[in-house]
């Protein structure tokens, strides 16, 4: 995240500065948290990531404003292509699906959409939250 507001500050785009690994790019480039498969979360926090049934019913979960910095990727990579196609599509609300667990939040649909709102300078994004005790 440091190098992501040094490039906003300089003036420049995030996008040029991330290093390609093919047509892949590390979440870790791009998000404040590393990936959850990087051993950062315990087998606990994995059961309760576990909640996704279907769209229909996430979407009754409600949206949120989330702090960028809160959340954490649950894929290594992220790709060049998704990231232009979802560019294309960028709204709002990214509809992008997250389970809140304690003070974080975790991807279960939507690493593209988010990303490029990071990558755009976003400092917060719009998700269906589902919560988690």
């Amino acid at each position: 995240m440091k190098a992501l507001i040094e490039f906003l500050n300089e003036g420049g785009l995030y996008r040029d500065k991330i290093k390609l690994h093919g047509n892949k790019i590390k979440v870790a480039e791009v998000f404040s948290h590393d990936t959850v498969h990087a051993g950062s979360v315990d087998s606990e926090i994995s059961k309760k990531m576990d909640v996704y049934v279907d769209d229909k019913t996430f979407e009754k979960n409600p949206i949120e404003d989330i702090d960028v910095t809160k959340i954490v990727p649950t894929q290594r990579f992220i790709t060049v292509k998704n990231l232009d196609t979802v560019n294309k599509e960028e709204q709002d609300n990214t509809g992008a699906y997250v389970v809140k667990i304690k003070d974080l939040y975790y991807i279960i649909d939507g690493h593209h959409r988010i990303a490029n709102k990071i990558i755009n300078g976003d400092i917060s994004i719009k998700a269906y939250v589902h919560k988690v005790k």
